[in-house]
């Protein structure tokens, strides 16, 4: 909306995404160090239509197993995800 990240979204065509995820981020930022593993929800209507070409914010798994999948963008100082965090992993 700020044009801060590189991604499109639109609510056009409404795609319930809703569930459970397990997170890993990929670069050092306010929630830990590259590797920093977080739990948390997932909960949007929108749907992504380009992703650009920013990095992704972390890899998420959802609660049945499935393969990291990137998740999220940032560009230097600014991220954004649909991925809510509950808290971080311990162990």
């Amino acid at each position: 909306m700020a044009g801060l990240l590189g991604l499109t979204t639109s609510f056009a065509t409404r795609s319930l995404n809703l569930g459970y995820r397990r997170a890993r981020l990929l670069s050092d930022g306010p929630f830990g160090k590259a590797g920093t593993r977080l739990t948390g929800h997932e909960f949007h209507y929108a749907t992504i239509i380009d992703p650009g070409a920013d990095a992704a914010f972390a890899e998420t798994t959802d609660a049945y197993g499935s393969a990291p999948q990137p998740t999220g963008s940032r560009r230097a100082q600014v991220s954004g995800t649909f991925f809510h965090m509950i808290g971080l992993e311990v162990g």
